[in-house]
């Protein structure tokens, strides 16, 4: 409790902080547009058709599905780790933090960043890696996890876990970036809620309970190794959250082309 207290508590101070000295740009700056507040609150498209919008585009609605299985697998697996190491390996509970806490720290910085990176490096190239990326990102995750959860040394899945961990949150910027993208000026606000509802519906919601569900059900056959064969189960659903991305690069520059061209609500 005296730990997240610790870690939560600085986050209220910086709150305030940005509040104070950070200003918002005006909405549009970066496509070097200039409306006023006012001609912008008149121009706002309803609830409905935001939604409406959001719906007809292919793009957004096949991201939307590859992000939630995406951590619908990543999530559940994440979480039931500790556990799968700790059953498995008949550790404890402060040999197990430490390691991953670092593991999934490090790895997690170098997979959000390196893939932004990349997205914005590659989509100079070609605009569908904002798509191409989580598709393969997802691809190695699948990959990965079947290695860390098929092997039986210690040493060795913690070796292996690097990848998946780097995986986890690859796909994260680019998504978000070519949702952005894709959302005319006054829907991105609602463009990113929608998705980060849909990703945490599915993917904290139903992933662990998933895993937990299938280990329960497996246990009375297979025992102790329940957990183990439960958790590689829901790795196949990365490859829904592959074909999802491949499908959302298909339409992605022709929505971005959709967008642009657009001239109502101030868009």
């Amino acid at each position: 409790r005296i730990t997240m207290l610790a870690v939560g508590l600085p986050g209220l101070v910086l709150a305030v902080l940005a509040k104070l000295l950070v200003k918002e740009p005006p909405r549009g700056h970066s496509e070097a547009k200039t409306v006023s507040v006012a001609a912008q609150a008149a121009e706002s498209p309803t609830a409905k058709e935001t939604f409406t919008f959001l719906w007809r585009t292919r793009t957004f609605r096949a991201l939307c599905i590859a992000s939630a299985a995406d951590a619908f697998v990543g999530y559940g697996l994440l979480i039931w780790l500790p556990t799968y190491l700790i059953r498995s390996f008949e550790l404890s509970g402060s040999e197990v933090g430490p390691r991953l806490g670092l593991l999934v720290g490090v790895a997690g910085l170098i997979g959000t960043l390196g893939s932004g990176y990349l997205a914005d490096k590659l989509g100079t190239r070609n605009k569908r890696y904002y798509c191409w990326i989580p598709a393969i990102a997802a691809c190695i995750a699948l990959v990965a996890n079947l290695a860390v959860y098929t092997s039986s040394s210690l040493n060795s899945i913690y070796l292996l876990l690097i990848i998946p961990m780097i995986m986890l949150p690859a796909s994260g910027a680019p998504v978000y970036a070519a949702v952005q993208s894709i959302a005319p000026l006054r829907m991105r606000a609602t463009a990113t809620a929608v998705l980060l509802l849909v990703v945490n519906l599915v993917g904290l919601g139903f992933g662990p309970t998933f895993i937990g569900a299938m280990s329960d059900f497996l246990a009375s056959t297979y025992g102790a190794d329940s957990l183990r064969l439960a958790m590689l189960s829901i790795v196949s659903v990365y490859i829904g959250s592959a074909t999802a991305a491949f499908i959302a690069s298909r339409c992605f520059v022709a929505d971005l082309d959709r967008v642009g061209k657009s001239g109502t609500h101030g868009y």
